[in-house]
């Protein structure tokens, strides 16, 4: 029994890092949304399920600035997270599984699966260093480093990480805060 209740007290322990947390504590935040793909796009700009995602631009390691709009054609997956977010960095291996499927797979309305990593780090040395460390290889690295203070962090209300956000070749929102399953479940029905 106490063994149980020992796993539990873990299992609770490792599910997301939130922004009143030091990156030592951790709680869980069931927020996961239902998949939803819009039959009418709507236009409206917002941040509720079948909303068109607000334009990102940010910074990558390069200082080169980086738009969400530039990708309009593909599905995006947005990733919140930060080096110092163990679980983070415990659910990246399943991101890369994911981009490592998706990244050539032709879908029936999309060109390319892409994710927009957006770091909530404030140290750069130790952002890079998590990027290579845990194989993320795509191209879209993105912060402002300014950890919770970071304006797109407060934008999109970003309570917890990790956290995402699933948007459709035409820069709607499909799907919130998103498990490994869901997502690859999603794409594998968009595939032609």
């Amino acid at each position: 029994m106490k063994l149980l209740f020992l796993s539990l007290i873990l299992l609770f322990n490792c599910c997301t890092t939130t922004k009143n947390s030091s990156p030592n504590n951790t709680i869980i935040k069931d927020s996961v949304s239902p998949i939803y793909q819009p039959i009418h796009e709507s236009e409206v700009v917002g941040l509720s399920i079948g909303n068109k995602i607000p334009n990102i631009q940010i910074a990558n390691p390069n200082d080169s600035i980086l738009s969400l709009y530039n990708l309009k054609g593909s599905f995006v997956l947005i990733d919140f997270w930060a080096s110092w977010c163990g679980p983070c960095r415990k659910d990246n291996p399943n991101l890369v599984k994911a981009y490592s499927k998706f990244k050539t797979i032709e879908f029936k309305n999309a060109k390319t699966f892409e994710i927009f990593s957006i770091s909530l780090d404030n140290n750069k040395a130790a952002w890079l260093k998590a990027i290579n460390a845990d194989n993320l290889t795509w191209p879209y690295h993105v912060s402002e480093l300014k950890s919770w203070d970071s304006k797109v962090v407060q934008q999109f209300d970003i309570q917890s990480i990790p956290s995402n956000i699933l948007i459709n070749e035409t820069g709607h929102i499909v799907g919130k805060n998103m498990s490994y399953l869901k997502l690859i479940t999603y794409l594998e029905r968009q595939e032609k």
